[in-house]
């Protein structure tokens, strides 16, 4: 019997602040052998690393999951092994850029494969950045064989993330806010749910059942493929109205209470 896919989105959902793991959930990570799990992450995937190693996981090896990065912009097959990428085309990615350069107060963040290139820079975006371990790179240094897979806009000033949002509109993209200082912009069609399809039909021609784990607007595209949802209980009330599905992370981790509910 095909095993159960388990879906699963890390910031929030599986890491806390921090990048903090329940010890519950490490422990299921590196035994469970009953499901196959799948990372679904708006990161790039040196941000996983970053947090595996965080944890002491896979310290030594490549990560054994397949992964569904940057919202579906990068897809890799077990062992980090990257299978298709899906990046805006070079001419709404040039048309993106001269979209938004007026706004020179408001910090954008342009992502490619394992590069961030920081559009307005201030204070704010800078330390954010640092906080979460990301060196960004100047527009100027941009590489034109480095497309973008994804865009964020980063800001605590009133009103920014809704400007960008609004002259957005209408352009070939995929608004997700992920919290109340960002909303990322991946390119239309591209999304964690439509790369978790694409990638599982390369590997097991989609045939096992899918449960989905997040917490955020972005985790939203896995659900209508899922079995069952599930979110943690730290979710906002919008995202856990739409799940089957609410876990209390503290007690006992989150895999674990999850894991009752498939086996």
């Amino acid at each position: 019997m095909t095993k159960p896919i388990v879906a699963l989105d890390l910031d929030g959902t599986l890491l806390s602040m921090g990048d903090l793991m329940h010890p519950k959930d490490k422990e299921i990570l590196i035994e469970c052998q009953e499901v196959n799990f799948v990372f679904a992450s708006g990161r790039q995937r040196f941000g996983i690393r970053r947090s595996m190693t965080a944890n002491d996981l896979f310290m030594d090896i490549p990560i054994p999951f397949p992964m569904v990065l940057i919202n579906g912009g990068a897809l890799y097959l077990p062992g980090e092994e990257l299978w298709q990428t899906r990046p805006f085309s070079e001419e709404i990615q040039r048309d993106l850029v001269q979209v938004l350069e007026p706004f020179s107060d408001i910090p954008f963040v342009f992502q490619s494969l394992d590069r961030n290139y920081l559009m307005h820079p201030n204070p704010f975006s800078i330390d954010l950045m640092k906080a979460i371990g990301v060196t960004p790179l100047e527009m100027d240094e941009f590489d034109p064989t480095d497309p973008f897979c994804k865009i964020i806009c980063w800001s605590d000033e009133k009103g920014h993330l809704e400007l960008a949002q609004e002259t957005l509109r209408g352009s070939p993209v995929e608004p997700y806010i992920s919290t109340g200082l960002s909303i990322e912009f991946s390119p239309r069609g591209v999304n964690k749910g439509e790369g978790l399809v694409r990638l599982l039909e390369s590997l097991d021609g989609n045939r096992a059942e899918i449960y989905s784990v997040g917490d955020s607007e972005n985790d939203l595209p896995l659900f209508p493929y899922a079995a069952k949802t599930f979110v943690p209980s730290t979710a906002p009330p919008e995202i856990q109205k739409q799940a089957d599905v609410i876990i209390d992370p503290a007690p006992r981790g989150l895999l674990q209470p999850l894991m009752e509910q498939l086996l």
